[in-house]
């Protein structure tokens, strides 16, 4: 954060330790008209600061307020009563929003000030609970609980022509505990103040982590992203690793491992088979996903087939549905996906006849894999692929 050597001058002398009785119920008063008019006058301010910390109120003449707000690039803004109906001028001030106000005292408290602003986020906190995104102030207003005296270091520092020669360091407490660092020049004039939390452990830089099995990315060593990712992961795994589907097994044995989903399927076949086009579009690179969602497709044209196994597992699935080309209604198979473990196996193999007698000379949606072209040719049907090329 740039200040001139004259503001750092004031933080660092206002910063020695002293001991003054903060006058906390004035400062409450503050809080709850500031937080009742929904902001705060930069004169509401100066008596904060004035009855939390006497030395912010006596460096006001070199750091004001506005200028505070400008080293945490906080918003500055107009405000106004609210007109009545008949009103048509009004008279504006200058000021910050009660969040932006929260946000201010979080930062100057991790500066070393006798600052505490727990009694304005509790507060607000009930404000925020139900708003389904939050900026910057209110996203600090929510975590200072947890953060207090743990966050990052502060580091203020002069513009580079200003610096001259660093000569020497000199370190002490604020009465808050915060330890600060002073780096001055060869005029014994300081040009850079590093300020560190009391709880304050540095921790691992977070490190974007791929997982091998399920493709999602997050940053390790983040609690939420971890948590994220484990959620991902369990989804993944429904059709990655998947486990038996009793309530599959009666069908299962009935259709020879070839279970139907149409429009009038249940929605948790959809599911099953939703799934499955997931994984194919993103294991092909595909923009979108080839069934219509999780909740069922409305097309009664559409037939969807889940491959079976013996012991009811869902190794795989696919999707065809007719479409006009010359005024003549052809069936065109969609797309084929198996689970890895599955493959070359004989999956699909088992059930390719059944296709063929069911749909006859079908298309077959391009592009196709190198994986399909070879079972084409394995089992005499490259002509599909070539008649489809000719018709396309």
């Amino acid at each position: 954060m740039h200040c001139t050597i004259e503001e750092l001058k004031a933080i660092v002398k206002s910063l020695k330790p002293h001991i003054r009785p903060r006058r906390t119920e004035i400062v409450e008063e503050c809080f709850t008209k500031v937080v009742k008019d929904g902001s705060a006058k930069f004169t509401d301010i100066g008596d904060i600061f004035c009855y939390s910390d006497g030395h912010l109120e006596r460096i006001s003449r070199i750091i004001r307020p506005e200028r505070w707000c400008e080293i945490f690039s906080i918003s500055i803004r107009n405000y106004c009563r609210r007109p009545t109906e008949r009103q048509s001028i009004v008279s504006q001030f200058q000021g910050i929003s009660v969040e932006d106000l929260a946000h201010l005292l979080i930062n100057i408290e991790r500066v070393g000030y006798t600052v505490n602003p727990l009694s304005l986020v509790n507060q607000l906190l009930p404000m925020l609970a139900d708003r389904p995104f939050v900026n910057d102030s209110e996203l600090d207003i929510i975590w200072y609980k947890k953060s207090r005296h743990k966050m990052d270091s502060i580091h203020f520092y002069v513009k580079a022509d200003e610096i001259g020669q660093r000569r020497n360091k000199e370190k002490f407490m604020t009465t808050t505990g915060y330890k600060a660092e002073v780096v001055r020049n060869e005029n014994d004039e300081p040009v850079q103040l590093i300020i560190k939390a009391p709880k304050y452990r540095s921790k691992p830089a977070p490190k974007s982590t791929t997982c091998d099995v399920c493709g999602y990315t997050w940053l390790q060593g983040i609690k939420e992203e971890s948590a994220a990712h484990r959620k991902e992961h369990n989804r993944h795994m429904k059709y990655l690793d998947p486990k038996p589907y009793r309530r599959l097994s009666k069908v299962n044995q009935d259709q020879d491992g070839l279970v139907l989903v149409t429009s009038n399927s249940s929605k948790w076949r959809h599911g099953v088979i939703y799934l499955r086009a997931l994984a194919f579009k993103r294991e092909f690179g595909y923009d979108f996903i080839p069934w219509e969602s999780p909740e069922g497709n409305p097309d009664p044209s559409a037939r969807g087939y889940l491959f079976m196994n013996p012991d009811n597992i869902v190794v795989g699935a696919c999707a065809i549905w007719p479409y006009e080309y010359k005024d003549k209604a052809i069936w065109s198979l969609q797309w084929i996906w198996i689970t890895r473990k599955y493959r070359r196996s004989g999956v699909l193999t088992k059930h390719w006849k059944t296709f063929r007698q069911r749909y006859g000379d079908f298309h077959l949606e391009q592009p196709v894999s190198d994986a399909m072209v070879a079972f084409l040719e394995k089992n005499g049907d490259k002509y599909l692929l070539e008649k489809n090329m000719a018709s396309d």
